[in-house]
């Protein structure tokens, strides 16, 4: 019979057996009518049409397996069952506390599915982007290394390489990259990716209005145009659909919006508005180095064959410079989805790993609850196998109490689950690529789905595997062991408590791990005041700014502004400020007395150009020598600007638009500050580095003079110091970026003087990314914050379900060995000695499981060894902490079954 047929029956069955049962009565009356047409009297034709025809309830069960939904049919009646035994019976607090404990489980591990799913599972939104490439340099001596490619070098690659369709290039950032827009209210910082015209194209993505760039866009003195991102357009131009065409005046210039972005579109992060990298005057002979590239392969090459094309074009391109002071590189290339995801996959699934842990230490408590319940139901299942119920029977039934438990978890957790995903979101931290877009969405459901099946599965089977197969004769005897089977019940919760305080122990010691990595990451010494200082980004605007000169007294006027209020302690500015992100300006070096064979070994500095209150600013203490002074000036007159920007100085990567960055003729000496770990690195103490001299930069390396030594800083990341050079924004053309204002006034009187101060300068100036550095260093740490907000609470929801577990176990075992116990007693055990073999067994489990818990997480600790900051996954700290938590938990849990045995007396003991 088809489901078309199938399915009206089963939603009309009362109707359906009322007609069976009308056309059975039928057949029946036609017969006997016959009968009495041929002369039998009513009485015997009734009795012989009986005869004749058979029972009519026999009839009626073979034509109910002749439809096919006999098995719904009776599936639907045990959920009925199941329904009333476990809700209104006196045991009812066993099917609840499993409701909510499953709604726990699946209600966390759905949730978590769901960003799981979204970050990392589903693809990006480009058409075939298992072809998509992001690249950069790197060295060969570490290959770890980011080195950026300056813009000849990006346009040697597309114009040699034969590997892609298409190969565009951006920035490695935006910061550094924004514009002020006015014309609009109060003038306002917006943040920009400045692409070559390939970029949308190589992508795959097309506009939802106008048009992307193409290659008249994207060359010098073209037409300023932009493209808007969706959410840019929605709330600075209303969603106006005839922004297409329109202009917008971004730092003084006019610009012609052509086109809107689809509302998907969300690469690179962060941005507003994207231009066309290739108007920039003179870029095409600049050397400056500060672009990734985005590549789409050919069907017919593999990134392997990519990459061995492109290392080849990097060998000529260092050949052409043979005789400079270059660095072996090679050319790198990793699949768009990692380079966009980074490490949002590890955090997602770490994340999604605890919550399945959760889930299935909920599924072996439960379990083990049924376990225990099965063993005294031994009876009942005796007298269904003597009443002819098959093994099938039996498991239906108990799969259909199962499936009542499981449907009824499902959803309260799928509704846990959305309340879960909605605080998981709030909580994230801007790095975990689409997060914001995660949703209880029908691939959530699924698996919510697949939870419930498993669950139905787990704990329908388990009481049948514990009960086993009774025997009638040992029901009629009374056996308690033998209609349980009591010793198979203890062996399998055994089993079960096992594994479920092994999950316990593995999650709490990961958690507990990062926890504490991130309190050491919390505690570490930054090098800087984490309290009263107050930074932001200023971007002087190129058409009223247009030199470094200018740039210069711009900030000189603003810093003396500052200095000239009350509410002001110091003030400065920098390059970049602490803690902003891995990409930063690198300066090589070597000592005068080392060959550049022996420098290979030497470190890649971090470069900063900073004021001379800079250190003074963000509470860096100098440690020896002297800080740089307005005295510390090469630009005078014609100096103020040198034409060329060789790449000496920007190694690896930058933050701002390529522009001139090496340092005038030499007029005065050049200066430099060095951290402290540098000046160790150097010259072996702090003291000894005074007055050295250390050559910096590569292609046109300069000598500079080491006049101070400050403490070591962390401007990259918060998990290392930094190793940094500081020169005086006096004697290089690099820009600042950051201003540093430390009061005692608080952040928002801070903002108020920042923003009067540069109001007074130049009224159209903005500011923005404003953060203190308590902020900075939230935002730096918010990573490990998230991770360890999450998994804390699966670990301690697991250890509270582990310590349910325990308790049921001492209480199965107290009232199985009841009689067994009262009996050693009245055989003279003393009373603490029976209390003392009533729990040996169940901590004996619970001492396994932390055991086998903890080598689970050291098994764990290599692919963990990067999440983690001064400690270890098999830090034996942790592991013991973790270790007596569980055992100080399983000891409560044990005290109420056994002070209740305690208190009864032999002759209770024997009666019950």
């Amino acid at each position: 019979m088809s489901w078309r047929q199938a399915l009206p029956r089963l939603l009309h069955r009362d109707r359906v057996e009322d007609e069976l049962d009308a056309e059975l009565r039928d057949h029946v009356a036609r017969q006997v009518a016959d009968h009495v047409r041929a002369g039998m009297s009513p009485g015997e034709a009734r009795r012989r049409a009986r005869l004749e025809f058979g029972g009519l309830d026999q009839i009626k069960e073979l034509c109910r397996d002749a439809r096919g939904t006999r098995w719904i049919e009776d599936l639907g009646r045990e959920v009925r069952y199941a329904l009333r035994r476990q809700f209104k019976g006196a045991h009812s607090r066993v099917p609840i506390l499993a409701v909510v404990t499953l709604a726990l489980g699946i209600g966390a591990s759905t949730a978590m599915f769901g960003v799981l799913d979204t970050v990392v599972l589903q693809p990006l939104p480009f058409p075939q982007e298992e072809r998509l490439v992001a690249g950069w340099k790197t060295s060969r001596n570490d290959p770890t290394r980011f080195i950026e490619l300056s813009y000849p070098e990006f346009l040697e690659w597309r114009a040699q390489s034969t590997s892609f369709e298409g190969l565009a290039a951006l920035p490695t950032t935006v910061y550094g990259y924004s514009y002020v827009l006015t014309g609009r209210g109060d003038p306002v910082a917006i943040e920009s990716a400045r692409v070559t015209g390939e970029f949308f194209d190589v992508l795959g993505v097309r506009p939802m209005l106008g048009r992307t760039f193409t290659a008249t866009d994207d060359r010098e003195a073209a037409q300023p145009t932009v493209v808007l991102t969706h959410a840019f357009w929605t709330n600075v131009l209303g969603a106006d659909p005839e922004a297409i065409g329109s202009g917008l005046t971004l730092t003084g210039v006019d610009f012609t919006v052509i086109g809107i972005l689809p509302a998907g579109f969300v690469f690179p992060r962060g941005v507003d508005v994207f231009t066309a990298l290739g108007t920039r005057p003179g870029l095409a002979t600049n050397r400056t180095v500060f672009l990734q590239v985005i590549g789409r392969l050919r069907p017919d090459v593999s990134r392997g064959q990519a990459a061995g094309e492109l290392d080849g074009i990097v060998s000529r391109q260092q050949a052409q410079r043979a005789g400079s002071n270059v660095e072996d590189q090679a050319a790198a290339l990793t699949p768009l989805r990692e380079h966009v995801l980074g490490n949002a996959r590890v955090i997602a699934a770490l994340l999604f790993a605890g919550a399945v842990v959760l889930l299935l230490v909920a599924i072996v408590n439960l379990s083990g609850l049924l376990a225990t319940g099965a063993a005294r139901r031994g009876g009942e299942v005796a007298l269904r196998l003597g009443l002819g119920a098959s093994t099938r029977d039996l498991l239906r039934q108990f799969a259909a109490e199962g499936l009542v438990l499981a449907t009824l978890g499902a959803i309260v957790g799928i509704g846990l689950a959305a309340a879960i995903l909605d605080a998981v979101v709030a909580l994230a931290p801007d790095g975990i690529a689409r997060i914001a877009s995660a949703s209880i969405d029908g691939r959530s459901l699924l698996f919510a789905a697949g939870c419930l099946v498993a669950v139905t599965l787990a704990i329908g089977c388990v009481p049948l595997m514990t009960v086993g197969a009774p025997s009638i004769e040992a029901l009629l005897r009374g056996s308690a062991a033998g209609v349980g089977g009591s010793t198979r019940a203890a062996r399998f919760g055994g089993a079960l408590l096992t594994v479920e305080v092994a999950g316990t122990a593995a999650l709490l010691i990961v958690a507990g791990a990062l926890t504490v990595s991130f309190l050491n990451l919390h505690r570490a010494d930054l090098g800087f005041d984490r309290e009263s200082v107050l930074t932001a980004f200023v971007n002087p605007s190129r058409v009223r700014y247009p030199d470094a000169a200018a740039r210069r007294r711009f900030f000189r006027d603003v810093i003396a502004r500052l200095e000239a209020k009350a509410e002001v302690d110091a003030a400065g500015a920098a390059l970049l400020r602490p803690l902003e992100g891995v990409i930063g300006w690198d300066l090589p070096y070597r000592l005068p007395s080392q060959t550049a064979e022996d420098a290979a070994g030497n470190s890649i500095l971090n470069l900063e150009v900073v004021t001379p209150a800079w250190f003074e600013a963000i509470g860096t203490p100098l440690l020896a020598g002297r800080g740089f002074t307005e005295a510390d000036d090469l630009y005078v007159s014609r100096a103020e600007s040198h034409p060329s920007a060789p790449a000496s100085m920007k190694s690896a990567v930058g933050r701002g638009p390529p522009e001139s960055m090496e340092p005038a003729p030499e007029r005065q000496p050049l200066v430099a500050i060095v951290s402290e770990s540098v000046a160790r690195e150097m010259f072996g103490s702090v003291r000894a580095a005074i007055g050295q001299r250390f050559i910096g930069g590569r292609n046109v390396p300069r000598s500079y003079r080491i006049v101070g030594v400050v403490a070591d800083g962390r401007y990259r990341r918060v998990r290392e110091t930094s190793g940094d050079v500081f020169l005086p924004y006096t004697q290089t053309a690099i820009p600042l970026r950051y201003v540093g204002v430390r009061t005692t006034a608080g952040p928002a009187a801070a903002r108020a003087v920042l923003r009067r101060a540069l109001a007074e300068v130049d009224p159209e100036q903005p500011m923005s990314a404003d953060l203190t550095t308590a902020e900075l260093v939230e935002r730096a740490l918010s990573r490990e914050r998230f991770q360890s907000a999450l998994l804390l609470p699966f670990g301690v929801g697991s250890a509270l379900l582990a310590a349910l577990g325990v308790f049921g176990m001492v209480s199965d075992t107290a009232n199985r060995r009841l009689r067994e116990l009262a009996l050693r007693q009245a055989l003279g055990a003393s009373r603490s000695r029976v209390l003392a073999e009533l729990l040996r067994s169940t901590l004996a489990c619970v001492l396994a499981g932390v055991c086998a818990g903890a080598l689970l997480a050291v098994a764990a600790s290599r692919a963990l060894s990067l999440e983690l900051f001064e400690i270890g996954l098999a830090d034996p700290w942790i592991v013991v902490a973790v270790c007596s938590l569980i055992l100080g938990v399983s000891v409560v849990a044990c005290i109420g079954p056994a002070a209740r045995v305690g208190r009864l007396d032999v002759g209770t003991m024997l009666r019950e």
